[in-house]
């Protein structure tokens, strides 16, 4: 599979110390299925510089493929909170151009977000790579909406432009709350399934997970842990539920629209647990394959 969008250093201060950590949702998102085992190219960009060498081993140790256009490496700042959520302030470069697929070797499932789907130029190259994908591809976007560096009306209009050619959304409730005023979840839900999506997600935090089809939907709790931090914690619910539509006939039955409880809850279970795993240490860490079957079955020996 693809992924496309942004790959940065997160500075996070706790207290007196700052942290650099590769970061940036769709690498965290590529990292995650890569630790488990799916074979994953990141197009992204970054620089042949200090921070862009910490992101190019991190991305080595999880034997990633990676399509890199030159460019500064961006930074995102982070401050947490009490409550182990983060503040965020950017310094950000996004110009990359589309990837050129190989022809003749589509990838099954194509996936891109946040500032890699939003920031211009380069938000333009994620519309442009799903328009040119083949109709076998399944396509997945989550947003994970960073208001400071975005005007509401403009985001919104990029958000139909990739949401029309998605298969497969998934966003926070934050990020429901701030596309879309004044409407509750199951009525974002409600237009995304209208509009075309064939599976839908809202993650609310410790609340859990509302995943969706267009005839069904159901509420998926999330684990009790205790949380460390939540840096990752949307990423690692979207690797995980991408990992299991990777599974059994999981593809299939979204290009088919035979999306039905049976796989909702077997998806969502998965992109819960996973999460869990990631909220449970510091930083954007998803679950090894061991990790992820502990947190989804309950065994841990």
């Amino acid at each position: 599979m693809i992924v496309f969008g942004e790959a940065l250093i997160d500075a996070v201060a706790d207290g007196s110390e700052t942290r650099l950590t590769p970061g940036g949702s769709p690498m965290n998102v590529a990292v995650g299925l890569a630790r488990l085992g799916v074979p994953v190219t990141l197009a992204t960009q970054f620089g042949d510089d200090e921070h862009g060498r910490l992101i190019a081993e991190h991305l080595a140790h999880d034997g990633l493929t990676v399509d890199r256009a030159d460019g500064p490496t961006s930074v995102a700042r982070a401050e947490l909170q009490a409550d182990g959520s983060a503040r965020y302030d950017f310094d950000i470069v996004w110009d990359r151009e589309a990837p050129v697929l190989p022809a003749g070797a589509a990838p099954a499932v194509a996936h891109t977000g946040s500032l890699g789907a939003f920031l211009q130029p380069g938000g333009r190259a994620a519309v442009q790579l799903f328009r040119q994908l083949p109709a076998a591809t399944v396509r997945s976007f989550d947003p994970n909406i960073r208001p400071a560096l975005l005007e509401q009306a403009d985001a919104l209009q990029q958000f139909d432009r990739i949401v029309k050619r998605t298969h497969v959304v998934k966003l926070s409730d934050e990020d429901a709350d701030w596309l879309y005023p004044n409407v509750d979840p199951d009525g974002v839900l409600d237009r995304l399934l209208d509009g075309g999506v064939r599976l839908a997600a809202i993650t609310r935090g410790a609340a859990g997970s509302i995943v969706a089809g267009r005839d069904t939907r159901v509420q998926v709790m999330a684990p009790a842990v205790t949380v460390a931090d939540t840096i990752g914690a949307g990423d690692a619910y979207m690797s995980g539920l991408l990992f299991a539509l990777l599974q059994g006939s999981g593809l299939q039955r979204i290009q088919q629209s035979a999306v039905d409880t049976t796989l909702l809850n077997r998806v969502g279970g998965v992109a819960a647990a996973s999460a869990a795993v990631a909220v449970s240490r510091a930083g954007a860490n998803p679950p090894s394959p061991v990790e992820l079957f502990a947190a989804t079955t309950g065994d841990h020996d």
